[in-house]
């Protein structure tokens, strides 16, 4: 049987995309780590989703019998989806809103998506008629 070994060239390509991506996922949570501390510092009651990441990012590639449908979209959203990092977020939240006096508040994700039918531009969840 014959040994495989890598190529320096490839050794250093893989190299430099692993750097990229520890980069990426560095600033990734810097940002995370900024924008709590900022809802947690500077705001009132602070209010997310209680969504459910796992359930909304199970695979659509089905089984054998029953394949799945638009399989290569449902990965692009499962990766858009993590690339956003909601548990993170909520994790820091949790630790952080209680060190700085707001509230944390879980809101079900039930409707929030819908747009008002007074004023389009502004989402149902948030718009406040008085």
């Amino acid at each position: 049987m014959a040994h495989c070994t890598r190529s320096n060239r490839l050794n250093r390509t893989l190299r430099a995309v692993a750097e990229l991506k520890a980069r990426q996922a560095r600033r990734r949570l810097d940002f995370t780590h900024k924008l709590t501390t900022d809802l947690a510092k500077s705001h009132g009651p602070v209010a997310i989703e209680d969504l459910r990441v796992k359930q909304m990012t199970k695979s659509a590639k089905g089984t054998r019998n029953a394949p799945g449908v638009r399989v290569s979209q449902k990965s692009g959203l499962n990766c858009a989806i993590f690339d956003n990092v909601p548990g993170e977020r909520r994790r820091q939240l949790a630790h952080k809103c209680p060190a700085h006096g707001p509230l944390l508040v879980a809101v079900s994700p039930a409707g929030t998506s819908q747009t008002c039918g007074d004023d389009a531009d502004h989402n149902a969840s948030v718009v406040i008629h008085t």
